[in-house]
């Protein structure tokens, strides 16, 4: 029997399009078309403890997750932690931990992985100068490979404040460097396949306090710098800045039409061929610090669009987090304080449309889930660092995964008649999975199926007939006696899976 308990766990009405584990929404008006995200697994640290704060730090190439848990204490109190996982499997592969980690080195502050290398950043590394440092890791040994520091570092740069990769390069953030002046910032370019630095990213405008370097990307031969405290449109208005990494030199800065202070615009940036993406998350769209994200060509400088979740309210810091992959946006919302404890959307990166709100089916207030979030294909990663499933802010991570089809239920005949025998189809289920149809005469709601992790959209369901396992193509069929009830019964159905579940199919009974 499928067990169920009756939960809300999406809180404010405004989270009706957002469907956790299962997420599906066709195409009209503000949205594309059809796309599901599927929650694949939920990721813990096999050693998770209080306050390690893992899921501060996300990363994946597709194949490899990495997450960063800075204030891991198994060397000493907040050295720091970074772990390995199967993208395909959710299975975790390693646990990195630095050669020569000390107290308060918050190694996993920033993480990337690209192919065989992994990259963990501890910001404040050197026990007197905190001019930080960046480690890579062999993926597959889990083997520290070398640490790299900047040429000229001076006490507490903050030197990997920042970091992403594209292939065998790798750019490096150092937003209080005071090359122009204190808090100036800057960036670096390194081979991570023989650890060189390739070149130092200064803006042409640089000042002091900008924090240029809080944020970086990197696709191909273009980089995006951000520095949020910018104020060219204000105080903290901020801006944003590309580069050409074979030359080093700056190619344009960029700021939103719409820019004003303390609006935070470059706090978070990616970049996929010629689009960038750049979080405001205080930005004021819908409220004080409700916060945006922004569209822009890297060739031209120009902004594409401006990126707002449908249902964003004040305190969300929608932008907290960005991501970008191919032409889909990934946006993190990282509202701490309120329920639910944040979000992450999708975006079409060519229209700036809405694609999917996602949230965690287990997810609850002060999980802070969207502070992290990266996009490598159909392969998505959200960070949740206060989670505490491990202890007290221990943290989470949450793989999900894309698709182009989405489950399908079908019902033959409609409507269904009484005392007659009625079959109900479902396609483009996971395939091999043990399946069930559950049922609803009550009507819609948000229940929590623990056994399997999977929210339905049906208030006080129960199950029809037994559990059906899956073809090879995701197909599972029921032919199922239809009771005599009192006419024109309403009945709301749906199928699902652990961690998958269908559309819903209202019909109703007739003699």
């Amino acid at each position: 029997m499928m067990h169920y308990h009756n939960q809300n766990r999406f809180g404010h009405i405004r989270r009706v399009a957002s469907v956790g584990v299962l997420a599906c929404i066709a195409g009209s008006g503000q949205f594309v078309s059809a796309q599901c995200v599927m929650e694949t697994a939920k990721l813990l640290a096999s050693d998770g403890a209080d306050a390690d704060q893992f899921g501060s730090s996300v990363a994946t190439d597709g194949t490899t997750v990495i997450v960063g848990a800075p204030f891991d204490d198994d060397i000493h109190t907040d050295a720091g932690a970074a772990y390995l996982y199967d993208v395909a499997t959710g299975v975790e592969i390693a646990k990195l931990l630095p050669d020569d980690g000390y107290a308060g080195q918050n190694f996993g502050w920033t993480v990337e992985v690209s192919g065989s290398v992994a990259l963990v950043s501890a910001w404040l590394d050197d026990l007197t100068t905190k001019t930080g440092a960046v480690y890579l890791f062999d993926t597959t040994t889990g083997l520290q490979l070398a640490k790299l520091h900047a040429s000229d570092a001076s006490y507490g740069d903050g030197f990997g404040r920042s970091l992403a990769t594209d292939g065998t390069i790798a750019i490096i953030g150092t937003y209080y460097d005071s090359d122009n002046g204190p808090g100036s910032g800057s960036a670096y370019l390194f081979d991570i396949t023989t650890g060189t630095q390739l070149a130092k990213l200064l803006p042409d405008d640089g000042a002091a306090y900008d924090y240029f370097g809080y944020a970086v990307g990197i696709s191909g031969t273009t980089a995006v710098v951000g520095a949020y405290r910018d104020s060219d449109y204000g105080q903290h208005s901020g801006a944003a800045y590309v580069f050409d990494t074979t030359t080093g030199l700056q190619t344009a800065k960029i700021t939103p039409a719409d820019g004003a202070a303390y609006d935070y615009f470059g706090y978070a940036v990616g970049i996929s061929g010629t689009t960038i993406v750049v979080g405001a998350p205080q930005d004021t769209p819908s409220g004080p610090d409700s916060g945006s994200a922004y569209l822009f060509d890297a060739t031209t400088g120009g902004q594409i669009a401006k990126l707002l979740p449908l249902w964003g309210s004040e305190d969300d810091h929608f932008g907290h987090d960005v991501a970008i992959s191919d032409n889909i946006a990934l946006v993190g919302m990282s509202n701490y304080n309120t329920s639910p404890p944040g979000s992450a959307y999708l975006f079409d990166a060519t229209t700036g449309s809405q694609i999917i709100e996602i949230s965690p089916d287990t997810g609850i207030e002060g999980d802070d889930f969207g502070i992290s979030v990266s996009i490598t294909g159909t392969t998505i990663l959200v960070g949740a660092a206060t989670d505490d499933d491990s202890g007290h802010y221990s943290g989470s991570g949450y793989l999900f995964e894309l698709r182009d089809l989405c489950p399908t239920l079908t019902v033959d005949p409609m409507p269904l008649i009484m005392e007659q025998s009625a079959t109900f189809s479902v396609t483009n289920m996971m395939p091999n999975k043990a399946t069930y149809l559950a049922y609803s005469v009550v009507g819609t709601g948000n229940t929590y199926i623990a056994p399997l992790n999977v929210t339905l959209g049906l208030d006080a369901p129960r199950q029809a007939g037994g559990s059906v396992t899956t073809d090879a193509s995701g197909m599972a069929q029921w032919v199922l006696p239809i009771p005599a009830t009192k006419p024109y019964q309403s009945v709301w159905l749906q199928a699902c899976q652990r961690n998958f579940k269908s559309d819903l199919v209202t019909t109703y009974i007739v003699q």
